[in-house]
């Protein structure tokens, strides 16, 4: 088995929007799009305090901070249909992303998705990318009952996956997911996208450029 930073690791959990899938771009669109028919027009700072939320957490937070006439089920239904639209045509997955779980089935390493989003969403977006047989255990955001950045997402996982949590590798692209990771008490890489780069992260055990990056150094440590 591999080991990072002299950290012996038996399992990877992964991240899946901006982490694996190419989202966080199409998700920003899809939800100004949204808050835009309530005549809201939303800012950076939204989106920096909404990554690696569920999606109800970030319509409640909409709704709290923008007095938002609806619903948190109305809103999350009208930002997951135009997301869903916005999948199906232009998911791409992340650089390194079939690489590094095509090596993980590989070497037999077992491997498990931790997403914040919800089923359907999670299986639609693997699907659109390559990746619909690759995570045997997903584990997804209303399979737990408090979202990132609570442990519980990554608990479960490590449960599932039969493994002690200090041997579970979680990669993670957002702060929240990383403050996630910590309280379950897992070492982390954090792998920051365009959008998350410049946001300031809790500690991570490493950090790395992309997943082609972090396959790497799976394989210099194995």
């Amino acid at each position: 088995m591999p080991t990072i930073s002299n950290i012996p690791i038996d399992a990877v959990i992964c991240d899946m929007d901006g982490l694996l899938i190419d989202s966080e771009g199409l998700s920003t669109e899809a939800w100004r799009a949204t808050l835009a028919g309530y005549g809201i027009m939303l800012q950076p700072k939204d989106f920096d305090d909404m990554f690696g939320l569920r999606i109800d957490e970030d319509a409640e937070l909409l709704i709290q901070r923008y007095h938002v006439a609806a619903t948190v089920p109305e809103l999350v239904r009208e930002k997951s249909e135009r997301m869903l639209a916005l999948v199906r045509d232009h998911l791409q997955p992340m650089p390194g992303a079939r690489e590094l779980v095509a090596w993980l089935v590989q070497q037999g390493i077992p491997h498990a998705l931790a997403t914040s989003g919800l089923g359907d969403y999670a299986a639609a977006c693997l699907q659109a990318v390559g990746l619909a047989d690759a995570f045997a255990i997903r584990v997804t955001g209303e399979q737990v009952p408090h979202g990132k950045p609570a442990p519980d997402i990554f608990q479960e996982a490590s449960r599932r996956l039969n493994m002690p949590p200090q041997r579970c590798l979680v990669l993670e692209d957002a702060p929240n997911g990383v403050a996630a990771a910590n309280a379950a008490a897992m070492p982390v890489i954090a792998v920051p996208n365009a959008y998350t780069a410049g946001l300031a992260f809790p500690p991570v055990t490493a950090r790395a450029a992309s997943l082609q990056a972090v396959l790497e150094m799976l394989r210099a440590g194995s």
